[in-house]
């Protein structure tokens, strides 16, 4: 089953050579946010054997109506590739006692994408398409679609539509929330929709943003 499942993934995302990430004093400049994370010195001092490095940290603001928040802080100066990011999880929202492990986990999946590269910030360091068009596209009425290949492939292979040119992301909500998401209406329960929900699931079309992203 572990063979099958690897299979799979590497016919549908890339499967890149390992990377050494270099020792550098921007991993704590870049990456405390706002004294949540703890940015270990050693990252500073020597090379890390990593093609990322996650922060993980913690809030607890029992005022605000969020689960987690994600980002990357740091990318590859020639590819725009992130190398280091981060995950902040607010304590006040989030069941720790293992109760509610299965949606705690597809918030993890959710956030740790917004790192990997399904993110308005890194989208327009995407590989243009085999059209050669940018993959991030907004129209006159300032929404964003993308229309990377294997996004728009995993799409149309779903809906079962060969007409499908492009995938509209979420037009609501606050900001960070608007065009880091997939649209709610279209897409539902998948993990990259904006709205935590029991029974997220992973389908090709994020996995897809993912490789169009050509990291």
């Amino acid at each position: 089953m572990i063979t099958l499942t690897v299979f799979r993934l590497s016919s549908k995302i890339r499967i890149l050579k390992p990377m050494v990430l270099p020792k550098s004093e921007l991993y704590a400049q870049k990456c405390k946010i706002d004294g949540r994370i703890a940015v270990g010195s050693k990252y500073a001092q020597h090379d890390t054997d990593a093609d990322l490095i996650l922060f993980v940290g913690y809030a607890d603001d029992s005022d605000l109506n969020y689960n987690a928040y994600a980002n990357f802080c740091l990318q590859h100066g020639s590819t725009g590739r992130p190398m280091v990011g981060y995950i902040i999880f607010n304590s006040a929202k989030i069941d720790i006692s293992g109760q509610d492990l299965e949606f705690n986990l597809n918030i993890t999946a959710h956030e740790f994408m917004h790192v990997l590269g399904f993110n308005l910030r890194l989208f327009p360091f995407f590989p243009k398409n085999s059209k050669n068009q940018e993959v991030l596209f907004k129209n006159s009425n300032g929404r964003y679609y993308l229309t990377g290949d294997r996004a728009v492939q995993e799409a149309r292979d779903h809906f079962g539509c060969s007409s499908i040119s492009m995938i509209p992301l979420e037009d609501e909500g606050v900001e960070g929330t608007q065009g880091n998401h997939l649209e709610t209406t279209a897409f539902g329960y998948e993990v990259m929709t904006p709205s935590a929900k029991k029974g997220y699931m992973i389908s090709w079309m994020s996995l897809g943003v993912l490789y169009d992203s050509g990291w």
